[in-house]
């Protein structure tokens, strides 16, 4: 039996170019698919992140999850994937759902089901460059028509579903499902019974579906801090009608249709720390075990690993990994899972640190930027030589001027002083000039402030030399006259 394929949700909750970093790591780590959430009032744009992920990837596969026919015309939903599927070499995948975070905000309710057939039938229709024709007012109405630039793929379309008729649906008129129903064996199989139902009744079998187990996952130190972590998503699967899943393993909730305090609703709560202490009023302790159990692959690695090989017992071939926590980019997912899980898919791929596995030296260098500017400070240790030679300015005013040698010291010495030193301090990379050799130039502009001056932008020149995938030398050359009045103190 082949590895089950693993795919990963990836939200736009960052700029395009970092969202598309982060795809290239997950495809160099392994991942099958990056699945790309549409939420207009979460997340920037789906097809503007999806068109750069394909620019800047070149296996990968791009999947469009969850969008929906509410917020988005199927013509211009099919117009878009035809062009991004042109332009990635055919890896794009649509996703469609009834519709939660962007139709509800939105006032609306979510799409029927009979409506969700005639959709899909639509996109199909389209990104295969049929004709269609639609209805309305004359003379407008029942034209035939087609998409110019359709590709003429079969791009595949899914359906994300969770209860039993929407899973039969998806099984019967989508070439793939993304099943959101829990991980235990008696949950996947009584959602994939429905699915097999819903095929049959297209003369198929569920065999000729592409099935993703979706489910949200969380890499922890025990069962303790995973049922904590996944507490809120216990509450918002009562209010989005699994409750039938949820009795199933013993648990049974009564909760309102929005909860006072979370913005913009549950799943997607800005403050994840808020949203957990909100969830304890309705989720006890037991409860919250039991769903991480039974309806995540939140825990210890080994207990996530034993959930994986559960389901993939029961015919699951693919699961949809999703970080609990939707506005953040996912790399301790995948870190973590390139550390112990994939090692065990793949014994190919080394147990190493995933930022410099396979990696341009532009795109090692890249992370690092990223890695700081979201404070991941172990990240962007790890792309550091052990013997680094870091070269600052020799100005008298930085707490750290000239060499420090050593990534200990650096760890110790240059960063600790810059949280103490400045009140901001961020470096926005423009260009990555790879040189001969294993150099690498970043051109850029940076933003600092001292506690008593107000913030400066100066335009910066990093030069790092790398060898093995690591960075041996950094050297810092930058204007010191700003510098240095950030950090001067103003005269009375």
């Amino acid at each position: 039996m082949n590895a089950p394929r693993l795919g990963l949700r990836l939200p736009p909750c960052a700029s395009a170019r970092d969202v598309a970093a982060v795809a290239r790591k997950a495809e160099r780590a392994g991942f099958d698919t990056v699945w790309i959430p549409d939420s207009q009032f979460l997340f920037r744009d789906v097809w503007m992140t999806a068109t750069m992920v394909a620019d800047r990837t070149e296996t990968i596969g791009i999947g469009i999850a969850v969008t929906n026919f509410t917020t988005r015309h199927v013509a211009v939903t099919a117009n878009a994937a035809c062009s991004v599927d042109e332009l990635s070499g055919g890896r794009v995948r649509i996703a469609v759902g009834t519709g939660d975070s962007a139709v509800k905000t939105l006032g609306h309710r979510p799409m029927a089901l009979a409506r969700m057939r005639e959709q899909i039938g639509l996109l199909r229709a389209l990104v295969r460059g049929e004709e269609v024709t639609w209805p309305g007012q004359s003379p407008y109405a029942g034209r035939p028509i087609r998409l110019r630039h359709a590709t003429g793929r079969d791009i595949p379309v899914y359906m994300a579903a969770t209860g039993p008729k929407a899973l039969a649906l998806a099984g019967e008129v989508a070439d793939g499902v993304i099943v959101a129903a829990g991980v235990a064996p008696p949950l996947v199989e009584r959602a994939l019974s429905f699915v097999r139902s819903g095929a049959e009744r297209a003369g198929r079998r569920l065999e000729d579906l592409d099935v993703w187990l979706a489910a949200h996952t969380a890499l922890t130190l025990d069962e303790s801090a995973a049922a904590r972590l996944v507490k809120p998503l216990c509450l918002a699967m009562a209010q989005l009608g699994a409750g039938h899943a949820l009795r199933a393993v013993g648990i049974d909730l009564d909760v309102p249709p929005v909860i006072a305090g979370i913005e913009p609703d549950v799943t997607h709560a800005q403050s994840w720390e808020e949203a957990m202490a909100i969830a304890d009023d309705y989720i006890t302790p037991d409860a919250a075990a039991r769903f991480a159990e039974n309806l995540t692959l939140a825990g210890p690695a080994q207990a996530v690993a034993d959930r994986v090989q559960a389901a993939t017992a029961c015919g699951v071939r693919a699961f949809y990994l999703l970080a609990p926590v939707s506005d953040e980019l996912p790399h301790d997912l995948i870190d973590g899972f390139a550390r112990t899980l994939i090692p065990r898919r793949s014994p190919r791929m080394p147990n190493t640190e995933m930022s410099n596995i396979e990696m341009s030296n532009t795109e090692i260098v890249f992370g690092m930027y990223a890695a700081f500017l979201r404070g991941d400070y172990d990240a962007l240790y790890n792309a550091l030589d052990p013997d680094i030679e870091w070269v600052e300015p020799e100005l008298e005013v930085l707490p750290y001027p000239g060499l420090t040698a050593g990534r200990e010291q650096v760890a110790t010495k240059v960063f600790p002083e810059i949280a103490t030193t400045y009140e901001k301090l961020e470096f926005h990379p423009d260009q990555f000039i790879p040189g001969e050799g294993d150099v690498v130039t970043v051109l850029g502009t940076g933003f600092a402030k001292g506690p008593r001056q107000p913030e400066e932008s100066f335009s910066f020149c990093h030069v790092m030399r790398l060898r093995e995938g690591r960075v041996y030398r950094f050297d810092h050359y930058v204007d010191t006259y700003k510098i240095a009045r950030t950090l001067t103190p103003p005269q009375d």
